[in-house]
């Protein structure tokens, strides 16, 4: 299994990321991060998220604003798959999908249904 964030709200709402169990993602308003976020209501180093024994950590890196998760403020807590999460006017959840993602182009055969 593999995971990724999509944005489901916000200006960035309708774009996806692939995430990597292997290293840690940097989600800001630099563009040196790995995802770059263009919003003033998102700090330079926002948030990180990161995966320790199968599980998607989401840190705060000091934000000013805050990250919430399900409109919670946090500082460190795990990702659970649909958990929504939003940093200044964007809102993203993680998604978990097989190895090979379902796009608008694949069609399903009867007996995979």
């Amino acid at each position: 299994m593999a995971f990724r964030i999509e944005f489901v709200e916000g200006p960035h709402q309708g774009e996806s990321y692939p995430l990597s169990d292997s290293q840690s993602v940097i989600l800001g308003r630099s563009p040196s991060n790995n995802i770059y976020i263009k919003d003033r209501n998102v700090s330079r180093a926002h948030c990180l998220l990161r995966f320790e024994g199968g599980e998607c950590m989401l840190e705060d890196l000091g934000s000013t604003n805050g990250t919430f998760v399900n409109e919670r403020r946090v500082t460190e807590t795990v990702l659970e798959e649909d958990d929504t999460v939003r940093i200044g006017l964007n809102k993203f959840q993680l998604k978990r999908y097989a190895d090979e993602p379902l796009t608008e182009t694949t069609t399903l055969l009867d007996d995979e249904i």
